[in-house]
């Protein structure tokens, strides 16, 4: 566009950009260009988009495209609008339903762009959360029938005690909780509360003793800290109850400091941290064992997803449909001739089983366990380290689990399911993607016969 402003080209600016020369401004995929309203601007401004397609390959759409326009007559007018064949469109000018305009915007102006806002929302919960999480995890509108597959508030434990680490909303209300963990060291006494703030030994005077306890102190529900020290020392008036006296026996383990000094208990550095303060309230439970074999930095989010619940037992398997009075076939789709469960699919079915040996033997594990409680245990004994030989495993483990499931469900929902061919080589080609792209393990010989059986480049070694 600069190319084509130069003083003998014909292009004048708009008024309001001829100071700092300006011709267009892009918004993301959105373009505005400006100019003043006259034949010759149109001209080179044609033109300029005319180079920009011969360079680019993309070509502006003058039906998607509109021209606006003020001041000039009706003639000059149409005659700009032949020019570039676009529609008219009317100022002032609106981007993504909010108008461009130098005054201040009213909540009015912007309504639409919050509707859209909104609408997009609902539209992405629909279609993503409703069905990544309430299809898989527990009922969502369009699943009348299902059964929930993990609760919200297993759901919300961290991934190492079993959970998929997502914080439950309702504790981010809890504030009258959470102020339990601000605790103050007594300073110039002037800012903190001597019955409603946590400065006590104790606890909060008036949670502990109640109002009673401020009347026989003779003293007020707002009254500082302040009203009971005198010249550095404490200055309370004599003890007319067996709760005050508990009070003032304590006061002695109190250093006094030069400034009030807030403390956040919850976290170890004693200011306020979210993560700290989280740790604090949630519900916690005993660590898992196997939460490392399916969360690791190499691994593949969907299969991730997808292996955590076959580790809870919570896929929608044969065995568990019957227990909610299913009447359909819950066979194996693969071998046809036993009951599909977890412990059937992984690895005990002949076709699954054939396929998790095959990769397992590149991994260079000659005795390959079925059972799937020996997998865990030999998983938790050999795959814990960062060595490639275990990056391996462990990625095999995720996808042949993934890719069975998934084949499966193509077996019994659509009826056009992978060959067995085709999904080791899917397999292969996932495993040896995520290597080559997030890899770097040192260059030994176990390291170069594992590139060479898995027909992995150089580059992962360092």
């Amino acid at each position: 566009m600069a190319a084509h402003t130069g003083v003998d080209s014909g292009f004048k600016f708009h008024p309001n950009c001829l100071k700092m020369k300006l011709t267009h401004l892009c918004f993301a995929d959105d373009l505005l260009i400006f100019s003043e309203a006259s034949v010759s601007s149109v001209k080179v401004i044609k033109a300029a988009l005319v180079e920009f397609e011969e360079l680019s390959g993309l070509k502006a759409n003058p039906s998607k495209s509109s021209f606006y326009c003020s001041g000039i007559s009706d003639r000059v007018k149409n005659k700009l609008l032949t020019d570039l064949q676009m529609k008219e469109g009317n100022l002032p000018v609106r981007y993504l339903g909010v108008p461009l305009i130098s005054s201040r915007l009213s909540s009015a102006d912007c309504g639409v762009l919050l509707d859209r806002i909104t609408d997009l929302i609902d539209s992405w919960l629909s279609r993503k959360l409703s069905y990544k999480f309430n299809r898989f995890l527990w009922n969502g509108k369009d699943v009348e029938a299902a059964k929930a597959k993990v609760a919200w508030s297993e759901v919300c434990f961290p991934k190492k005690e079993g959970g998929l680490g997502l914080k439950r909303l309702e504790l981010l209300n809890l504030r009258d909780i959470a102020k339990k963990f601000l605790r103050f060291e007594v300073g110039n006494r002037e800012n903190i509360y001597l019955w409603l703030d946590l400065w006590h030994p104790a606890e909060i005077l008036i949670e502990k003793y109640g109002y009673r306890a401020v009347y026989d102190a003779q003293s007020r529900e707002e009254a500082k800290l302040s009203s009971v020290i005198h010249n550095g020392s404490w200055f309370w008036k004599p003890a007319r109850s067996d709760d005050l006296v508990d009070i003032q026996a304590s006061l002695l383990e109190i250093s006094l400091w030069p400034i009030d000094k807030p403390i956040w208990t919850a976290s170890r550095k004693g200011v306020f941290v979210s993560s700290d303060t989280w740790e604090a309230l949630r519900e916690k439970k005993e660590q898992i064992t196997w939460w490392k074999l399916v969360w690791f930095p190499f691994a593949i989010p969907k299969h991730d997803f997808i292996l955590w619940l076959a580790m809870k037992g919570r896929l929608v398997t044969g065995d568990r449909l019957l227990t909610w009075g299913y009447n359909g076939d819950v066979n194996c789709v693969f071998c046809r001739n036993q009951l599909e469960s977890r412990d059937h699919l992984f690895f005990e079915c002949s076709f699954s089983y054939r396929l998790w040996k095959f990769c397992m033997f590149r991994c260079r594990v000659d005795n390959v366990p079925i059972v799937w409680e020996d997998i865990l245990q030999l998983g938790l004994n050999d795959w814990g380290c960062k060595s490639l030989k275990a990056m391996l495993c462990r990625l095999v483990l995720g996808s042949v689990v993934y890719n069975i499931w998934c084949t499966r469900n193509e077996i019994k929902h659509a009826g056009h399911p992978k060959t067995e061919e085709q999904l080791l080589k899917k397999i292969l080609w996932e495993i040896r993607t995520r290597v080559v792209g997030k890899g770097r393990f040192p260059k030994n010989k176990e390291n170069l016969v594992f590139c060479s059986l898995w027909n992995l480049s150089a580059e992962v070694l360092c």
